[in-house]
């Protein structure tokens, strides 16, 4: 009988230092994903990282459909795992990745002897070789220390790491004012394409990209 061989697992980390926080991107045909996501910024005409700390009127855009590509893009699952002052790093990713790859449809996702995982280079996790560490404790096929400037998918990890942290910290009007000005935004995306420098700072650029991450999530923009 021929046994079926279930596809790669590609893991993307990124983290927030500041917030104690870990993004976790998994897909298994990351090769597709990266190319998608460079197929939209070509588009755009943006040859600069697409991240978090970094959305300004010209990426926002690019960062909604990075968003749109999140729910619709195959096998994607993007969790955050929460990072404790008195917990290394190593050790929260390892039994973190533990279980993001054993819940639910594992038949579908794969398993941790057949996913390679990339983090994004940090100086600080280079001197204990943290990629290493992780490997070995996680089982993992592979593990690299990788530019997030070289990588899309990185690039996506620490987008949505950002938006669902901004959603997290926001209280519960904070959010409704993010959801009832939405519609603005993209009556205004939709007529012009940009955004006026007046009207959209960077801060407001990342409270509009938590609302549409947040209005999909409710159903409210399709």
């Amino acid at each position: 009988m021929e046994h079926f061989k279930l596809p790669r697992f590609d893991i993307f980390i990124d983290e927030d230092k500041r917030n104690r926080k870990l993004g976790v991107l998994g897909v298994s045909n990351a090769v597709a994903l990266n190319q998608t996501l460079q197929s939209i910024k070509d588009r755009n005409r943006i040859g600069r990282e697409v991240k978090w700390n970094g959305i300004d009127r010209f990426r926002l855009p690019v960062a909604m459909e990075w968003v749109r590509e999140a729910f619709l893009f195959p096998s994607l699952r993007f969790a955050i795992a929460d990072w404790p002052s008195h917990s290394s790093k190593l050790d929260v990713l390892s039994d973190f990745l533990t279980k993001f790859l054993s819940d639910n449809d594992t038949s579908r996702l794969g398993s941790l002897f057949d996913s390679v995982a990339f983090l994004d280079f940090d100086n600080e996790d280079a001197k204990i070789n943290l990629h290493l560490g992780l490997g070995r404790r996680a089982y993992l096929l592979r593990c690299y220390a990788l530019d997030s400037k070289a990588s899309n998918c990185l690039q996506l990890s620490d987008l949505l790491l950002g938006i669902n942290t901004r959603l997290r910290l926001s209280d519960h009007t904070d959010e409704s004012k993010l959801m009832a000005r939405w519609e603005d935004v993209e009556g205004v995306l939709r007529e012009h394409g940009r955004l006026p420098i007046p009207r959209f700072t960077e801060s407001e650029c990342k409270r509009y990209l938590a609302a549409y991450w947040r209005n999909r999530i409710s159903g409210y923009e399709k």
